[in-house]
């Protein structure tokens, strides 16, 4: 798996020689898979110094917790936090909220700021199946464990709010990120404000099409027709539009080459790795 996504990282900085920005919404653990809960900074800090080896550098990288980057029973992971806290990623004014919470803010040399959401918290107590709500193994958690996931949503939710009207005031232009498609649920109608990123659904969803402004980014390490990375513009004011299939780079597992989605292996652009 690591050599894939080695691969696509390569990949990408071969075609983007000078892109600076990453994004990654999240979900490195391989999903059901109770043996690798425990190992949530692992994943997080392999996949940060492969995205380091292939040209980008901790300020110009955001990653947010998917719903599987921890314990399966509850959207609070110290381990993924601790990590991602010490990875060089946060600014010190933002350590404490990515430890407490795993959510935080940055804007970079190049003037892209983003906003991190923890929405596995904000999904929880939802009952959303599709967003594998973690309330539905409360029953192994105390009930001052549950207060305080339940308290920890709600300072969330304030903290996004004042940082998305902080940006507002200083009139600069910025992003959120969060693994799951609620994230729209932050949004506010801001001139500010250039569109989200989730993922979670493992398949690209061109934005505007789940959700105003929102992006879906796909999922990479299985088989699926939609599997791959995206390749888009995050600079500069104007709001984030990945519409195009041309935006998708598919993996075909077969024959073992990147390709733009629309074309094939044997089709120009094609990479065999």
């Amino acid at each position: 798996t690591w050599e894939m996504v080695a691969a696509a990282l390569a990949h990408f900085r071969e075609s983007n020689p000078s892109a600076a920005h990453l994004v990654y919404a999240g979900d490195t653990i391989k999903h059901s898979s109770p043996a690798e809960d425990d190992k949530a900074d692992t994943y997080i800090s392999r996949f940060i110094e492969l995205a380091r080896e292939h040209g980008f550098s901790a300020e110009n990288i955001f990653v947010a917790q998917g719903n599987n980057d921890g314990p399966h029973d509850q959207p609070l992971s110290p381990k993924w936090a601790r990590a991602v806290a010490a990875s060089g990623l946060v600014p010190f004014e933002d350590q404490a909220p990515c430890l407490n919470g795993s959510y935080y803010s940055k804007c970079t040399a190049s003037g892209v700021c983003g906003i991190v959401v923890n929405t596995d918290l904000e999904v929880y107590g939802s009952g959303d199946e599709e967003a594998e709500d973690k309330a539905a193994h409360k029953a192994a958690l105390s009930a001052k464990q549950v207060r305080f996931i339940l308290e920890a949503k709600q300072q969330q939710r304030v903290w996004v709010a004042a940082k998305a009207q902080e940006f507002q005031r200083r009139g600069q232009p910025y992003f959120m990120v969060g693994h799951h498609p609620q994230l729209k649920d932050f949004y506010q109608e801001q001139r500010a404000f250039k569109g989200g990123l989730a993922g979670h659904l493992h398949l690209f969803i061109p934005t505007g099409l789940r959700a105003s402004r929102l992006t879906v980014l796909p999922g990479y390490t299985s088989m699926a027709f939609t599997q791959g990375y995206l390749q888009g513009r995050l600079q500069g004011d104007a709001e984030i539009g990945l519409r195009g299939w041309w935006h998708l780079v598919r993996y075909d597992y077969k024959h073992s080459c990147f390709f733009v989605a629309g074309s094939s292996c044997s089709g120009a652009g094609a990479l065999l790795v």
